[in-house]
């Protein structure tokens, strides 16, 4: 494992020795034995939290006339610290701060396998991300950033809840891609999905019948911008034993009508979750994922999804037009072309040990973007996990970029990435 992130001599920390990274671990594990978190004040105060290593190994071939095999070695650290505020039984608040700090061993733009940036533009205003180096510059050395990630206060009404803060915003039921989840998706390559990514928002919730619920909600851009913000009505009931969602969104000038159905056929789980978005141009466009799931006796459970993404291109080569679409990424939307199959499986192979298998597969282009991965539970709060992921099509080795113009397929090109995780929550 010390291989993976080891520092060649003039590596470019900037003041920064390799006993930074052991100092770093050493505040995690201080963090996380700390003898006073948990309660105080007569349980007013609760503090929590986890810190993660991922040690990461990953290959690509950035020269396609050479085709030389080149490595990129990556340690990420981070630590999130969670305090919940109860000051009465009608209030309560939620603030998580998170601290990661990252070393690459070789000069690389930045890399898929972490959260966009631009999933932080629905908030008013933000700390400065980046601690160390205070010049921004991608490349070898080691960075620190931090993210205020969770700053909600919540009051329960006698017949209603109101959320003020920065808080998660997500919608959707479908297993790979949420056609109404606009706001701070997920991409398929992030590596660690732990944690959605908090924006600002005002949000009422409110109670209707015995099991529906009016879900209503304002989400501010930077600066307060309506331009780059979103608002949504949002209303749950229950039919014939299956949970329905309607949802009308604006967002970033995009208009969003969504339909989302869940619940159980025969032995399996099932799900219909559409969206309908009408761009500023006044072109529209459909978004569908429709798939089942199923627990199976030996403890497999298995996942199957087709997503039409009715915004994507029918021709590879057309590609590189959606990337330079403004309103198509401002839409929501991260796959390029038309039709995909999700399959996945995950396996518990004993009650420490468990197995998960997935791909994202672009019928158009017949490329796809696997991964397997696995876990071991080491400790009542501690797991270790490792896996890799990678991409399979056309063109494949021949770009350091995820998608090129000059490559015939979305996910060939994406590189190959192992790693191993260690985690511990207190």
């Amino acid at each position: 494992m010390e291989a993976l992130y080891r520092m060649s001599p003039g590596a470019g920390l900037r003041g920064f020795c390799p006993s930074a990274h052991g100092l770093f671990l050493c505040c995690l594990v201080l963090l996380a034995l700390n003898p006073t978190r948990g309660s105080t004040d007569e349980g007013r105060f609760r503090l929590s939290g986890y810190a993660k290593s991922f040690a990461m190994l990953q290959q690509r071939v950035s020269v396609p006339e050479i085709r030389k095999p080149e490595s990129r070695r990556m340690w990420l650290n981070r630590v999130r610290l969670k305090l919940v505020w109860r000051p009465a039984r009608e209030v309560s608040g939620e603030f998580a701060y998170e601290l990661s700090a990252r070393a690459t061993g070789a000069p690389s733009p930045a890399t898929p396998w972490l959260p966009s940036s631009a999933l932080f533009d629905y908030r008013v205003r933000d700390l400065e991300t980046r601690l160390y180096p205070r010049i921004d510059g991608t490349g070898r050395g080691f960075t620190m950033t931090q993210n205020l990630d969770r700053a909600v206060v919540t009051v329960s009404l006698p017949h209603a809840d109101v959320y003020v803060g920065r808080q998660v915003v997500a919608f959707g039921s479908a297993r790979a891609v949420n056609p109404t989840d606009v706001v701070a998706p997920f991409s398929p390559e992030v590596l660690d999905k732990e944690e959605r990514v908090g924006v600002d928002a005002i949000r009422l919730r409110v109670p209707v019948g015995i099991m529906g619920e009016l879900d209503a909600g304002f989400v501010p851009g930077r600066d307060f911008s309506t331009q780059s913000g979103a608002g949504f009505v949002r209303g749950r009931f229950v039919s014939h034993g299956a949970d329905v969602y309607v949802t009308a969104m604006g967002f970033r000038d995009h208009l969003l009508l969504g339909l989302d159905v869940a619940g159980p056929l025969g032995d399996a789980g099932a799900w219909v979750e559409a969206a309908w978005i009408r761009k500023p141009d006044g072109r529209s466009f459909p978004r569908i994922s429709t798939g089942l799931d199923h627990r199976f006796s030996n403890g497999v459970y298995g996942t199957l999804e087709y997503h039409l993404n009715g915004a994507g291109a029918s021709r590879t080569r057309d590609y590189h037009t959606l990337l330079e679409d403004r309103t198509y990424l401002a839409g929501g939307v991260f796959l390029l072309g038309r039709h995909y199959v999700a399959p996945g499986l995950a396996w518990q192979l004993t009650p420490l040990w468990s197995v998960r298998l997935t791909a994202l597969c672009n019928l158009t282009d017949r490329s796809a973007f696997m991964s397997a991965a696995f876990e071991y539970g080491v400790c009542q709060n501690g797991s270790i996990s490792g896996g890799v992921l990678f991409g399979h099509g056309r063109g494949s080795g021949v770009s350091s970029s995820p998608v090129s113009i000059d490559v015939p397929s979305e996910f060939g090109p994406f590189p190959t990435l192992g790693f191993v995780s260690v985690s511990y929550y207190f």
